[in-house]
């Protein structure tokens, strides 16, 4: 038995993935507590296996602590899910009850509900480039009356203007979007407005945390920062850097050097250990900076 969509997995490799998952939530702390958590998962993953393995018939909306969801694809959503509220990927710490925080590709608004139940009182800037994922992002904040919240139909880009996005033709809300064609397999090419975060934070003296997943385009943004010095008014930032985005080529140490130079600290962490090593296999790197108080004195 195979799930309802092209790019996906065989339905025992998905009951793998729900068994190891069920162990990550007894060994993280989920901030939202675990049995909370874990009710929620096996919810999800109980409708999903029903509604539209089963039955196949699509789920296009969710309750998910006591918040509606509207939803594109109920597979990603769960991927969402286990990202963002069981390993807690974009948690952080602020000593203010409503810190300003930037969530650069925030796709159907997972990461931005987080951020908000996290820090109710939050300041938050979300950004979503693709229309159609946009239009959810949106409804989704309406419908759950979230406040203090600017939604803006833009990429977060090394320069501002008008730039080519690649969206998925198979599947609406993709988590792979991207500024680069090769990333998305079946891709077709919008046509978006694009803006830098040195722009935005013209209009802050300072950001207490930014959640960057631009699929690609994460250079080319803290370039920009570094260059204008933007970069020196960022608290906290998590940046999702794609290794081997394009095999053979090798960046990373220009993203540590942006963050070093910037007297910025930082933790790394992957999901995808590979064992014996592979040549220009692709990885997501999840990459948490934070500022050096003795730094930066």
């Amino acid at each position: 038995m195979n799930l309802s969509s092209k790019n996906s997995e065989s339905f025992w490799q998905f009951v793998k993935h729900v068994c190891k998952t069920f162990c990550a939530i007894r060994e993280n702390n989920c901030k939202f507590g675990h049995r909370i958590i874990l009710g929620e998962y096996l919810k999800i993953c109980f409708k999903y296996f029903f509604f539209e393995i089963v039955w196949r018939r699509k789920i296009f909306n969710e309750m998910i602590l006591g918040k509606f969801v509207k939803i594109l694809d109920y597979r990603l959503f769960i991927t969402l899910f286990e990202t963002i509220f069981i390993y807690d990927e974009y948690y952080f710490i602020s000593d203010k009850p409503d810190p300003l925080v930037i969530d650069c590709g925030a796709n159907i608004g997972m990461s931005t509900l987080y951020l908000k139940l996290l820090y109710p009182q939050a300041k938050i800037v979300a950004l979503e480039p693709d229309p159609t994922t946009y239009k959810v992002l949106n409804e989704n904040i309406l419908t759950n009356k979230m406040t203090e919240i600017e939604v803006l139909n833009k990429a977060v880009f090394g320069r501002r203007g008008k730039i080519s996005f690649y969206v998925d033709q198979d599947r609406l809300g993709s988590l792979v979007m991207s500024t680069n064609p090769f990333r998305v397999a079946n891709n077709r090419r919008v046509v978006v407005p694009a803006v830098t975060l040195t722009e935005i934070l013209t209009k802050y003296k300072v950001v207490d945390f930014i959640k960057m997943d631009v699929e690609g385009a994460e250079l080319r943004v803290l370039r920009e920062m570094a260059k204008s010095g933007a970069i020196d008014r960022v608290v906290q930032l998590i940046v999702e850097y794609h290794h081997h985005i394009l095999p053979g080529e090798n960046r990373v140490s220009e993203l540590f050097g942006l963050l070093e130079r910037a007297n910025m600290e930082y933790m790394i962490s992957t999901h995808k250990p590979f064992s014996p090593f592979l040549r220009d296999t692709y990885q997501d790197i999840l990459v948490f900076a934070y500022k050096n108080p003795e730094l930066t004195k």
